[in-house]
């Protein structure tokens, strides 16, 4: 089960990711509206949306699979956003209206959560969490077809599956019914004349065939 301050961990960096996100990319859209930014301000937004998707991915491997890439991956993201934040926040202290203003708190609110998440996750409690190891997802179980040989060519059924009732493979060159008995028949069996041959004479006393 996992402690408390992965718990808050978790919601802290998806939190603070979600709100520079939403701030990068209202930015970005006004820019291109105004047209008042060139193609290096593009790229750094750019940069820094997919800043924030690693910084998303980061805390989804650290707190859902306990993994140290995540962790120290959400470490070293975190440092480069909050340097990125502090200088923005510099340059929009001069504005103090507007767009600027709330550029500043979305900010200074994703800076707090960062700052919130790098904390809980250093804490004593994160770290014996995180020395169990990675967590591993159970494999998916093999779908097993619903009888023998579905899907596979005819006379392909030989052997069946592990656990099913197998079936030896039909050989439809062969008659499906045994040969008759050979004409004459053997001691104590009716007689029977062969297919296309002509009836025996009638006896003339009246006696019935001979077995």
């Amino acid at each position: 089960m996992r402690p408390k301050t992965i718990n808050q961990f978790e919601k802290l960096g998806w939190g603070a990711a979600a709100l520079g996100g939403v701030s990068v990319f209202v930015m970005f859209i006004q820019a291109l509206s105004q047209r008042v930014t060139g193609a290096a301000g593009f790229f750094l937004m750019i940069f820094v949306l997919l800043l924030f998707g690693a910084l998303a991915l980061a805390v989804y491997y650290a707190s859902r699979r306990r993994h140290d890439l995540g962790r120290w991956g959400f470490v070293v993201c975190a440092t480069v956003v909050a340097i990125l934040l502090v200088s923005r926040i510099n340059g929009l202290g001069a504005g103090g209206e507007g767009m600027a203003l709330l550029y500043l708190i979305l900010d200074m609110a994703t800076l707090a959560g960062l700052m919130g998440a790098t904390i809980l996750l250093l804490q004593p409690e994160s770290q014996a969490w995180f020395a169990l190891g990675p967590i591993i997802p159970a494999p998916r179980p093999a779908a097993q077809p619903p009888y023998p040989g579905y899907g596979a060519p005819p006379h392909t059924q030989y052997p069946g599956q592990p656990g099913q009732p197998v079936y030896p493979p039909q050989d439809y060159s062969q008659p499906v019914y045994p040969p008759a008995p050979a004409y004459p028949p053997a001691p104590g069996q009716p007689a029977h004349p062969p297919e296309g041959a002509s009836p025996a004479p009638p006896d003339p006393h009246g006696n019935p065939p001979r077995q």
